[in-house]
């Protein structure tokens, strides 16, 4: 039954990329005036007995090992045997991440992404660039998360975080507060500065942590983060 559920939920979120890669295009043509033809659209053609037949036949074929990023390089790995010495590192990096690839970890969810655009999505935070070109932009909201998953149990004893400041940007989010799958919370300062900011903890046994309670003055202003970095290593 899980192959069934997953080809399903495959089906929906193709659909969903598809639809916002129309979203972009069509955001394109009303901000900058590009036009584009109708053979610019992709069309949806995920479907079909035979289809079903082969995810389920694949899925059956998968490794039982959860797919982690970098493994064949040794890099962000389990520990010991793909990683020398299994040392304190970033285990929130992932390049390659989309929130549609089930099965590709580490990973980013929040609930809230600006207006849906690629520049502004989620993935940026776990991109390993400390580079303003890309960061996560949520909406004007106050009950913003942003959750990192790392398809295993590690421990972790600090996080980084690097907000994005736009030009004369004068004040940003206060405090917010990590959250970890093990129950445990820890609440933080944040700085209105672009540098990064370390909050280190007690070690924590967990399989996410969990960016919560954001918050800032009244009236809300755009505020962003670039990178979102937890230092821990493998159990």
């Amino acid at each position: 039954m899980r192959q069934i559920y997953l080809y399903f939920e495959s089906k929906r979120l193709k659909s969903t990329e598809l639809e916002l890669e129309h979203i972009d295009k069509y955001l394109c043509h009303i901000d900058d005036g590009k036009e584009f033809n109708p053979a610019d659209f992709s069309r949806y053609t995920f479907g079909g007995r035979d289809v079903q037949k082969k995810f389920v036949e694949d899925y059956d074929n998968l490794p039982v090992t959860v797919p982690i990023y970098g493994l064949a390089e040794g890099r962000n790995a389990r520990g010991g045997s793909n990683v020398s010495g299994n040392e304190v590192r970033n285990l929130a990096v992932n390049g390659d991440a989309y929130t549609y690839h089930l099965r590709s970890f580490p990973r980013v969810t929040s609930n809230s992404h600006y207006r849906y655009r690629p520049e502004f999505s989620p993935n940026y935070v776990i991109d390993g660039k400390r580079s303003m070109d890309g960061y996560w932009r949520p909406a004007r909201r106050t009950d913003l998360w942003l959750m990192v998953e790392f398809g295993r149990e590690v421990e972790t004893e600090k996080v980084v975080i690097m907000l994005h400041q736009d030009d004369g940007q004068d004040r940003t989010w206060t405090d917010a507060a990590l959250e970890f799958s093990n129950g445990k919370k820890v609440a933080v300062e944040l700085k209105n500065t672009s540098e990064s900011q370390e909050f280190s903890f007690p070690k924590q046994k967990c399989a996410w942590v969990k960016l919560v309670d954001l918050h800032q003055c009244f009236p809300l202003v755009d505020n962003g983060i670039v990178e979102f970095e937890v230092y821990g290593k493998d159990l």
